[in-house]
């Protein structure tokens, strides 16, 4: 049986910062104040191609399973926690030939 993929762009690749002070506080785009689970800074991952299992954390966004790296999709619809996916990195600069691409 042939294996199934599914290809999603990626958009932004973050590295997840947890605030050292629980009373950190964020303002939204709607004015309302929040509290902070995760700061993500933008980061640079060498071209290449990387094997690893990631989770849906929110509407195009994924958390890479063990490590603090989040992975912003474009249109991205796929569901599920600890799915086996290829991150294929070719332009670090834009990300826009960068896909991610699901082998479960």
């Amino acid at each position: 049986m042939q294996q199934q993929t599914t290809s999603c762009d990626v958009e932004v690749i973050y590295e997840g910062i947890t605030p050292d002070d629980s009373r950190t506080k964020v303002i939204t785009s709607y004015g309302n104040i929040e509290d902070v689970e995760k700061i993500l800074v933008p980061i640079d991952l060498k071209e290449g191609v990387y094997e690893l299992t990631v989770s849906k954390k929110a509407n195009n966004l994924y958390k890479v399973n063990n490590k603090e790296i989040y992975i912003q999709t474009r249109f991205c619809f796929e569901l599920g926690i600890y799915l086996d996916a290829i991150l294929k990195v070719e332009n670090n600069y834009t990300y826009t030939s960068s896909k991610l691409i699901f082998t479960d």
